[in-house]
């Protein structure tokens, strides 16, 4: 969308994409840059839904996020995407690659437990 936006110079995109973006900073991120807060569907949850055991937090919503952040630094020129790019790469995006640089989790929990699998919320991605 920042994108088409930045194209078309379309006002009304720019003015949703700009919407989209402050909800998910101010009520839909972890601390850590992470988001996507319900693993049923991979997607965020309400504004605040932020539960620690079953955030999921996905690496690959890390890397799109900081994409985003790039983007919307071109779009407007405001630093606070920047300061949000480095968030999450430093913090939601770094925590999902594996000591030996070859290997990712897929989903970052928040807080660890185990009663609590992802794979068994996902049947298809069990191992």
């Amino acid at each position: 969308m920042a994108d088409v936006a930045a194209l078309t110079g379309d006002q009304q995109l720019l003015a949703s994409v700009d919407s989209i973006w402050h909800n998910m900073v101010s009520k839909k991120l972890y601390v850590t840059g992470g988001t996507g807060a319900v693993p049923g569907g991979e997607r965020f949850g309400g504004n605040y839904e932020l539960p620690n055991t079953t955030a999921y937090n996905e690496t690959c919503a890390s890397v799109a996020n900081v994409y985003w952040n790039q983007r919307m630094f071109q779009l407007h020129g405001d630093s606070k995407y920047v300061d949000m790019l480095e968030k999450v790469l430093y913090n939601g995006l770094i925590s999902g690659v594996g000591l030996d640089g070859k290997s990712f989790f897929y989903s970052n929990a928040m807080q660890i437990k185990n009663s609590v699998s992802f794979a068994q919320s996902e049947p298809q991605r069990a191992g």
